[in-house]
């Protein structure tokens, strides 16, 4: 099982732009419930695949991914995967102004 979820880009545990330690430096769940903002998914689901293969996709952990978006763009990108419930919550919580990450994890606690 793997998960994606919705986490800052910069936080007092996660900052994209330092290169962390090779394990467990995964970004903050920018969600209010992180077990419930969690999309527990397949290795070889077409969101999961879809961030590890990004462009812009960036790994910042032995298992982790993530691709930095602001909020309208990360909805985007939810919603053509038809993953509703996430983008939901992320336009009821997220602000414009901040930049997040969609991440990627293979097996994580929160």
């Amino acid at each position: 099982m793997c998960d994606v979820y919705i986490g800052y880009a910069y936080s007092k545990n996660f900052d994209y732009d330092v290169k962390g330690p090779s394990s467990g430096y995964t970004p903050d769940n920018a969600l209010p419930n992180p077990e419930e903002d969690v999309l527990h998914v397949m290795l070889l689901s077409d969101i999961y695949q879809a961030i590890w293969k990004h462009p812009k996709s960036k790994k910042v952990d032995w298992g982790c991914s993530v691709v930095k978006m602001y909020k309208e763009e990360l909805i985007d990108f939810l919603l053509q995967y038809q993953v509703t419930g996430l983008a939901a919550r992320a336009k009821e919580h997220l602000r414009n102004d901040v930049e997040y990450v969609i991440a990627a994890v293979e097996g994580i606690d929160y």
